[in-house]
C-alpha cells in the first residue's frame, strides 16, 4: 500500500500556524494518482482538516475518491484543526501529548469534515508529527477509527514528548491499550510503516532497536545499522530495493510505503527542492512498486483493506519485539 499524508503547504519550515493555511501542492498529486494507476494500485490519503476544508481539495481527491482510485483516512495536525484550547500553548506540538478529551474533540472535528467532504466516513489515522501514544487509543476508537499507522517501527522523534517506536513489533498487531508498541487486545489495529535492516546481520539489527532515543548521536548509529524506512523521501534507490526485497523474502504481510503530498510539490519540502529531485522521488517509489506489485509478489490494497487481507491469510498477531 500507498499512504500519503495529505497536509496544508509550508509545514517543512518548523512553523505551525493555526490559521491562514494554503494548500498548493496538493496540484501535483495527479502525478502521483498516474504512477499508482500503471501499478494497479488504490492511494490511501490521510488528510488534514484544512485539507478537508479546501475546495479545490476536495475536486482533486473527491474525483479519486468517487472513482474508486483513492482511499481517504484522518491525519491529525493538532495545531490546525478546531477546537483550540489553551492548553496547547503549554504542550508539545504531538497530538498524543494532548488531554485525551482534547484529541476526541479534534477527531471529531476532523472526521466529520471529511466524512462531509468525501462522503466517505474516515477509519484509518496517522497522526501528526508521529504523535501517537496510549492516550490516543481511545480517542480514536470513539471516532470511528479502526486502523493506526503512526508507528515507524526502530525510529524515533526528537523533542519533548516526542515519540519513540524503537521496540515496536514490524508487522501489524492491535495494540495494548496502555502499551501502543505492544500487541495487545484492543479493536485498533496497528499497520506499521515498513522498516527494517537490510543487509545487517540480526545482531546489528537487535542492538538497532535498543538505541535510547535520548542519546546524542543515535540515529547516526541507527543508520550505520542500515536502519532504512519504506520512505522514497528519505533513502536511495538501492536501500529501498534492498529493504523491499528483504521483506517478500521474509514472507512479511504488509508492505506500507508513505510518504507526504507536500514531497511531490518542487520547493515545497528538502526532499523535493526543484522539478529534478521531485522526479528522482517517484524514480525511486516506482522502483519499490515494480519489484513488488510488477513482479507479482504483492498485491495492493489500501489501509481499510487490510483487515480482510490479513485474516485472508491467516497471519498470526505479531509477537513483541525482543527485549
Amino acid at each position: 500500500m500507498v499512504t500519503v499524508d495529505t497536509e496544508e503547504d509550508g509545514l517543512w519550515s518548523g512553523d505551525y500556524p493555526r490559521e491562514g493555511h494554503t494548500t498548493a501542492n496538493l496540484e501535483h498529486l495527479p502525478l502521483l494518482a498516474r504512477l499508482l494507476d500503471e501499478h494497479g494500485l488504490v492511494g490511501t490519503y490521510l488528510v488534514t482538516y484544512p485539507v478537508a476544508r479546501d475546495g479545490r481539495c476536495r475536486e482533486i481527491l473527491g474525483a479519486a475518491v468517487a472513482s474508486g482510485r483513492g482511499e481517504v483516512g484522518s491525519h491529525l495536525h493538532s495545531w490546525s484543526c478546531p477546537p483550540q484550547d489553551p492548553v496547547e500553548e503549554r504542550l508539545p506540538l504531538f497530538p498524543h501529548c494532548l488531554p485525551p478529551a482534547l484529541q476526541q474533540a479534534k477527531l471529531e472535528t476532523l472526521a466529520g469534515a471529511i466524512s462531509e467532504a468525501f462522503h466517505q466516513p474516515p477509519v484509518s489515522y496517522r497522526a501528526g508529527r508521529w504523535g501517537f501514544g496510549p492516550s490516543s487509543v481511545e480517542p480514536l476508537l470513539s471516532t470511528g477509527h479502526r486502523i493506526d499507522s503512526s508507528v515507524v517501527p526502530g525510529w524515533w522523534n526528537r523533542g519533548a514528548g516526542a515519540p519513540a517506536f524503537g521496540r515496536a513489533p514490524r508487522q501489524p498487531y492491535h495494540v495494548d491499550a496502555s502499551d501502543v508498541l505492544r500487541p495487545g487486545d484492543s479493536p485498533l489495529l496497528e499497520v506499521p510503516v515498513t522498516t527494517g535492516h537490510p543487509g545487517a546481520s540480526r545482531v546489528v539489527a537487535r542492538a538497532s532497536t535498543r538505541i535510547p532515543s535520548w542519546l546524542p548521536g543515535g540515529r547516526s548509529l541507527a543508520r550505520l545499522a542500515r536502519f532504512t524506512i519504506l520512505r522514497p523521501a528519505l533513502h536511495g534507490r538501492a536501500d529501498l530495493l534492498r529493504l523491499t526485497r528483504a521483506c517478500l523474502a521474509s514472507g512479511e504481510p504488509v508492505l506500507n510505503v508513505m510518504l507526504h503530498s507536500t514531497e511531490l510539490a518542487p520547493g515545497q519540502s528538502p526532499y523535493s527542492r526543484d522539478v529534478a529531485q521531485r522526479d528522482r522521488l517517484l524514480q525511486r517509489l516506482r522502483t519499490v512498486l515494480e519489484a513488488a506489485v510488477g513482479e507479482g509478489h504483492a498485491q495492493g490494497a489500501t489501509l481499510s483493506q487490510v483487515p480482510d487481507a490479513l485474516a485472508a491469510r491467516e497471519v498470526p498477531q505479531a509477537m513483541p519485539a525482543p527485549a
